[in-house]
């Protein structure tokens, strides 16, 4: 209760500071101010330019005859206009005591060079299509100390609305969902198991990422299968002249990044390599394990209205053994995309993909002592896909179509596995909760999807978005039609309100719970709904209200409120080694304030989430974290240093207590056989978890542009013992990880 009164009063407080500012700035004599921004070359008129009004929280948008207005206080007043693939525009401007209202034309030069007008009608295009998409920044993102290695996942753990469910984990629980329920994209193309050393980290290398787009609760019709939202990493594919060149060298791995001109484009690649294998070769020990991946992308234009884009990434881990072979166990991704966007009278925009993603894992191993690890598993999907974009008065038309097969292939044999059960135990449990030591699974389902959307502006402050998709499964024989809404108000320039409705489909989940045991998870096994074995997709129903408001110039804020009924979702029951299906909700509320630019930047977010399973007796999901208070903070100082902390205090993760131990009796001739009883489901929570990490970088470099980067963290600073699991009658046998710290040197030019 004092958790949920200390948001309430933080949110009336928001609330307070946001009216009392309007109340001030009506109380002084307001001069309407109002203009044109044209194309200084065309003199065509630019929709979409952001107006900012220096040292004031005035905002504006230019609507599509490129006119905007903005109500201003008299006086001098700098002005900037931004617009992607323009030149910066700042003046200052007089605004008159004497008048009520002022008006005047602004020309603004575009940034010239091959390729750049698909990049410009494409940014135009999707700026709004869809409320509830955040673009996160990845200089940000390079700040946040994190353990061991920059990883986007674990990044974005630090937002509100995302938990984990323990330090060794990577994986994505978005707003009250399971993470099998969170849709993992590369470029638009699916990653099945996007995670290095067993879900310690993704297989994504930050300096070859653009941005990240998180849909959350709410998405747009564009995207589906992932019931509780989608994330798209979108790699760099720009076309430059720039030469770049990054390299840096950790306690964890070494990695490198490269990008030059290329012919008519740009070429870009990124690896990275751990060495743990080169220490246990040191050490002499039997086990050695290592991972690598690369990434590239080749991007190129013909004429300013084509452009094209070859992404791959290759990604492998292997567990080496003395004991274990001929071949030892690995996994891992391969994915290949030929991207092709195309403007057409900047009113028409089209993008088509084809692409290929797999994902794999392999062991062979037949001894003479009875060892036996046999496993042939992959996921594999090719497709091709379209999206269009079509501007006409007040709307902006989207159709797409995405057509896919994928090809499952799951079979092992796994006995008497002594070597990996120090990692797993039993070994199979990798692959689902419960798993037979052999096994065999094939699926070819086929998927074709179609959707449309229509993003109308009614006026400046409102705009409505109406959507469909539908998807149909070979397995399943059926058409599912997934309707989704949303409606965006914008009370004036510092605040404004959203909200979404949405249906949900998704074919494909994993079964496994979080019982906090089985930490090393390196191949998840993904099964597909089929109307053959009585399996329904999994359903969702989002409902999703948001509130944005600027408190100053650089000061953000959000409030986001979310339920989502979720049906025919898979659930162990404790201690049974089998599945049922339940309805599932997810209710919550997030808060955010945030800061982006200036010597001192970070946020502030709390996040209440509840996520009940409900069966006759209702109780709560095992990843649920229904607190979660988590404070980023960077600071910038004089001569390249820099200073960066997080701090997190979440709500301890249910789990099922023991209760007592009684005897049974199996057989009269032999002896009772204790048995040990446990309460009510998911009853009983760990302490709270918390944590404090730090990070402090140097920077230094020279005229030509020769840039050196030392950084140092440590994760868990006062150390404490946050409990991983619980085992009969304690929660302390084994816990997060300790303080750990690490030390990163970079270069790039």
């Amino acid at each position: 209760m004092r958790v949920q009164y200390f948001v309430n009063l933080n949110f009336w407080f928001i609330f307070l500071i946001v009216v009392l500012y309007q109340i001030d700035v009506s109380a002084q004599n307001k001069i309407k101010f109002s203009g044109k921004i044209l194309d200084r070359e065309t003199r065509q008129s630019l929709q979409g330019v952001e107006i900012f009004i220096s040292n004031t929280t005035l905002h504006a948008i230019s609507d599509k005859r490129g006119e905007f207005a903005i109500t201003v206080p008299p006086g001098n007043h700098i002005i900037k206009l931004k617009m992607m693939g323009y030149q910066e525009f700042s003046d200052t401007i007089h605004i008159p005591l004497n008048v009520t209202r002022f008006y005047q034309q602004f020309l603004m030069v575009p940034i010239v060079y091959r390729g750049e007008t698909v990049f410009v009608v494409a940014e135009r295009f999707k700026s709004n299509l869809n409320p509830m998409v955040h673009s996160i920044s990845i200089p940000m993102m390079n700040k946040i100390p994190i353990f061991a290695e920059a990883d986007p996942f674990r990044a974005m753990q630090y937002l509100p609305g995302i938990t984990s469910i323990n330090d060794y984990s990577g994986e994505l629980y978005l707003q009250g969902g399971n993470s099998d329920q969170t849709m993992i994209l590369y470029d638009g193309v699916p990653v099945f198991n996007p995670y290095h050393l067993g879900g310690l980290f993704s297989t994504f290398n930050m300096d070859n990422i653009e941005r990240i787009d998180l849909h959350p609760a709410g998405y747009g019709a564009a995207f589906g299968e992932g019931l509780s939202g989608i994330v798209n990493i979108i790699p760099r594919t720009e076309i430059s002249r720039t030469k770049k060149f990054k390299a840096s060298i950790g306690l964890l791995n070494s990695k490198v990044f490269t990008q030059f001109p290329l012919g008519k484009g740009t070429l870009g690649i990124a690896a990275r390599r751990t060495y743990f294998d080169v220490v246990s070769r040191i050490i002499k020990e039997p086990n050695a394990y290592y991972f690598y991946d690369i990434q590239g992308n080749y991007s190129f234009s013909f004429g300013k209205n084509n452009f094209f884009a070859l992404s791959t990434l290759f990604s492998k881990d292997v567990l080496k053994n003395t004991n274990i072979s001929p071949k030892a166990p690995s996994w891992g991704n391969w994915i290949l995309s030929l991207q092709w966007k195309r403007v057409l009278k900047k009113i028409f925009y089209l993008e088509s993909q084809i692409y290929l993603s797999q994902s794999v894992m392999n062991a062979q191993n037949d001894r003479s002592n009875g060892q036996q690890i046999n496993v042939d598993n992959y996921v594999q999907t090719q497709g091709w896909k379209g999206h269009l974009f079509l501007e006409s008065g007040n709307h902006v038309f989207q159709s797409g179509f995405d057509l896919k097969q994928i090809s499952i292939h799951y079979q092992w044999r796994i006995f008497n596995a002594y070597d990996l059960e120090n990692f797993i135990d039993p070994p199979q449990n990798a692959f689902f909760d419960y798993a037979p030591p052999e096994y065999r699974y094939r699926k070819k389902p086929i998927f074709y999807a179609l959707f449309f959307q229509d993003n109308f502006r009614l006026n400046q402050k409102l705009f409505i978005i109406p959507a469909v998709r539908a998807t149909y499964s070979s397995l399943s024989e059926n058409i599912d039609w997934q309707p989704r809404f949303s409606i965006r108000y914008v009370v004036n320039p510092i605040v404004n309100f959203q909200f979404s409705y949405g249906t949900y489909y998704q074919y494909m989940y994993t079964l496994k719970q979080n019982d906090g045991k089985t930490i090393i998870r390196p191949f998840s096994v993904l099964f597909v709904s089929d109307r053959q074995d009585g399996t329904q997709p999994l359903k969702a129903n989002h409902y999703v209200g948001k509130i944005e408001f600027r408190i100053q110039p650089n000061l953000f804020g959000e409030i986001v409120l979310y339920h989502k009924s979720l049906f025919r979702i898979p659930t162990v029951m404790n201690e049974l080694p089998h599945f049922k299906r339940y309805p599932h909700t997810a209710s919550g509320f997030s808060l955010l304030v945030k800061k982006e630019k200036g010597l001192f930047n970070g946020w502030v977010g709390y996040n209440y989430s509840k996520s009940i399973v409900k069966t006759s007796f209702p109780f709560p999901a095992g990843y649920e974290r229904r607190h979660s208070l988590k404070v980023v903070l960077t600071l910038s100082f004089p001569k390249g240093w820099e200073f960066s902390s997080n701090f997190f205090l979440t709500s301890g993760l249910p789990y099922t207590p023991v209760i007592g131990v009684r005897t049974k009796i199996i057989d009269p001739s032999s002896l009772p056989v204790p048995e040990t009883i446990y309460g009510d489901i998911n009853s009983a929570h760990f302490p709270a978890y918390h944590r404090l990490d730090i990070g402090i970088v140097k920077k230094w470099g020279n005229k030509k542009n020769h840039t050196w980067e030392l950084r140092f963290q440590i994760f868990n600073i006062y150390n404490h013992k946050n409990p991983l699991y619980y085992d009969k009658f304690s929660v302390n046998n084994e816990f997060n990880l300790p303080l750990v710290p690490t030390i990163n040197l970079s270069y790039k030019r």
